[in-house]
């Protein structure tokens, strides 16, 4: 999978998702801002109130790629539907580029037994 594909997804969240906050009247709230820490990799937590500790991108693959790949967005609901329905089509392509990544690191972990 190249990154420049999970870059679009990226790039198309963050402008849906500010589309959206824009036709709801709505502003940059602590969820926003937790999902866009979720996409860039970034985040920190406290250890032993002393330091923080940066975690890696594993939010990204259990809250970030979700929210990618299912276009849900006010503006795409009613008469523009079908619009999400076509976009479906990129989110099948990233799932099967994923399947394809893990799918050496799967067959060697059950190859081993």
């Amino acid at each position: 999978m190249r990154h420049t594909f999970i870059m679009y997804l990226a790039f198309s969240l963050i402008v849906c998702n500010l589309t959206c906050l824009i036709i709801d009247g709505a502003w940059l709230g602590a969820e926003d801002l937790t999902l866009m820490q979720n996409l860039t990799g970034f985040g920190s937590i406290k250890a032993a109130g002393m330091f923080g500790v940066f975690t890696m991108f594993v939010g990204f693959l259990t809250h970030g790629l979700p929210r990618l790949i299912m276009w849900d967005y006010s503006f795409l609901s009613g008469g523009l539907q079908i619009i999400r329905w076509i976009l479906f089509t990129f989110s099948i392509g990233a799932m099967w580029a994923i399947a394809q990544e893990f799918r050496g690191t799967i067959t060697s972990i059950f190859g081993r037994r």
